[in-house]
């Protein structure tokens, strides 16, 4: 089995108890967040079972997943697709309006005769911190901070998945 996978010189530690091999890693998949080359974040796993039989790649998994959900939260409004099954109306009109002060340029009509707005892009900068506040079997709250914004996210679990109920955004 051959894959390519991230990691960061500071935590590139292998674990084998005779039939796992867990790697960490660092999730470089995120669609609408960055992170510098040498950083650790956002750190995950790839487990890799050995048996008898063959190697099966179990997959990655972040070690805090409120990275990936941000991303998919950000990368849902960013394409233009419908995100209320990710969050509320009003967390939904907060970070819209955020990332439209923070990326305006990108978010203008492109001057042709249609009136449909160009595909926005946004951009929080590169990732500096995320810091967990709160976390249970039901929800949570955490804080992101990147070079441009600092948004606190809370959230409720919905079949396992975050659902984002408030947020609190603040420009850097």
């Amino acid at each position: 089995m051959i894959e390519r996978y991230y990691f960061s010189y500071e935590s590139g530690i292998l674990r084998y108890d005779g039939q796992t091999i867990r790697v960490t890693t660092k999730e470089a998949e995120l669609r609408s967040l960055s992170s510098c080359g040498g950083c650790n974040d956002p750190r995950g796993v790839w487990t890799i079972r050995i048996t008898p039989a063959g190697v099966q790649n179990l997959g990655h998994r972040f070690l805090r997943p409120e990275f990936k959900w941000t991303d998919d939260l950000l990368s849902a409004i960013e394409q233009g697709q419908d995100a209320s099954e990710l969050a509320s109306p009003a967390v939904l009109a907060v970070l819209r309006a955020t990332l439209s002060r923070l990326n305006p340029a990108d978010n203008l009509t492109s001057g042709k005769e249609s009136t449909e707005p160009e595909k926005a892009r946004f951009h929080l900068g590169m990732l500096a911190k995320l810091t967990v506040l709160q976390r249970s079997p039901h929800g949570g709250k955490f804080i992101l901070a990147s070079d441009e914004a600092t948004l606190c996210l809370t959230y409720t679990l919905r079949s396992g998945k975050p659902f984002f109920t408030n947020l609190r955004s603040q420009q850097n």
